[in-house]
């Protein structure tokens, strides 16, 4: 019986090879919002189960250490940090996923050691005017764009008056005209968005919406997608069913 269930397990694992895949590890950086603050999100995150590891950084990390994640997410809560942010230049052209959230936007404006230093151009927002403290809500999010899988609502008053950055895709906005989600050409993920729930003002699917953009797949989406990718497969299905049949024929022999 052992061995029916391995082989069926196995061929199983072909039909839904999302479920083999490593999880990412992943960092979050909150600048100006401190780590203590910076650790609701970090729990948040890891309480998904989409990830192998989820560590709070204080910024003062070398370029080697922060090569060792997958994807990187970096907001402040006021300002920006250069020093953290020519660090994230380093990181992206070195093939590093980062995704870039509010209040990172308002070093546009500050300048100094505020300032996104060399990672300006490689975010996809731009022109920063101020922060809206208004509710918000999601519209025209584009259903088909993975960073939208399992993110049916959301809405928050926190957010940047920012702009499409040129060159980037624009995959969601707010309500009130301003980019919510877009993607850099130098595929940069921006979420204008402050994601700390830890001072409230944000609802809907957002940890969802975070989760997709560092790269991480919640155990339920995965099975869900999965199995649904594997339902037009007839050839996969037919392999799976003979490979059970033959777990069984051997089965009985050996009984017999």
């Amino acid at each position: 019986m052992r061995r029916l269930l391995a082989t069926a397990t196995l061929a199983a694992s072909l039909l839904l090879p999302g479920l083999a895949g490593a999880s990412p590890r992943v960092a979050v950086y909150g600048g100006t919002d401190g780590v203590s603050a910076t650790s609701h999100i970090a729990d948040e995150l890891t309480a998904t189960g989409a990830f192998n590891s989820v560590t709070i950084l204080n910024g003062s990390e070398s370029a080697s250490a922060l090569a060792g994640f997958n994807s990187i997410l970096f907001y402040t809560n006021v300002g920006g940090d250069s020093s953290f942010a020519n660090k994230m230049t380093t990181y992206v052209g070195s093939g590093g996923h980062l995704v870039d959230a509010t209040f990172l936007q308002q070093a546009d404006a500050m300048g100094g050691k505020n300032s996104l230093g060399t990672l300006a151009p490689l975010v996809p927002f731009s022109g920063y005017g101020g922060n809206y403290i208004t509710q918000v809500s999601m519209v025209n999010p584009n259903p088909t764009d993975p960073l939208m899988q399992g993110v049916g609502s959301l809405s928050a008053f926190y957010h940047d008056r920012t702009s499409l950055a040129p060159g980037a895709r624009l995959v969601a906005s707010w309500s009130d005209g301003t980019p919510l989600v877009a993607v850099s050409s130098s595929g940069v993920i921006g979420i204008n968005l402050f994601p700390n729930d830890a001072y409230g003002y944000v609802y809907g699917d957002y940890v969802q919406l975070f989760t997709n953009a560092l790269g991480g797949i919640m155990p339920t989406l995965a099975v869900a997608s999965s199995a649904a990718s594997a339902v037009p497969e007839p050839g996969a299905m037919s392999l799976m069913i003979g490979a059970i049949t033959l777990g069984a024929t051997r089965l009985r022999r050996r009984r017999a």
